[in-house]
């Protein structure tokens, strides 16, 4: 027989060889693709993560403004109402104290 059989042979094999390559390489740019869009994605979260720790810590901060604001004022409750600056003041506003006190029975 002639050896145009095997060239048949042969080329059938090396489509198939050349169409597994070409699947190959297609995979390869999928999985390029899909690997890059999952970069990009962690790099856009990461960003959003910073950006809330950010405000996060703007917020701490405000948050201990406003208890430090908070104990000064408790602190001058506690002064205005205390026995002392009350009868002062009772005092600067003409109130005496009663010598005849009068106990009902």
């Amino acid at each position: 027989m002639l050896p145009i059989s095997d060239f048949k042979i042969n080329a059938h094999k090396k489509s198939k060889l050349n169409l597994i390559g070409k699947i190959k390489v297609k995979l390869l740019v999928v999985f390029a693709l899909v690997i890059a869009a999952l970069f990009f994605t962690q790099l856009v979260f990461a960003s959003n993560l910073a950006v809330d720790g950010q405000k996060i810590a703007q917020v701490d901060k405000e948050i201990q403004a406003l208890e430090a604001e908070n104990t000064t004022l408790k602190v001058q409750v506690a002064k205005e109402s205390s026995l002392t600056s009350l009868a002062q003041k009772a005092k600067d506003l003409g109130y005496t104290i009663p010598k005849n006190i009068i106990n009902p029975q």
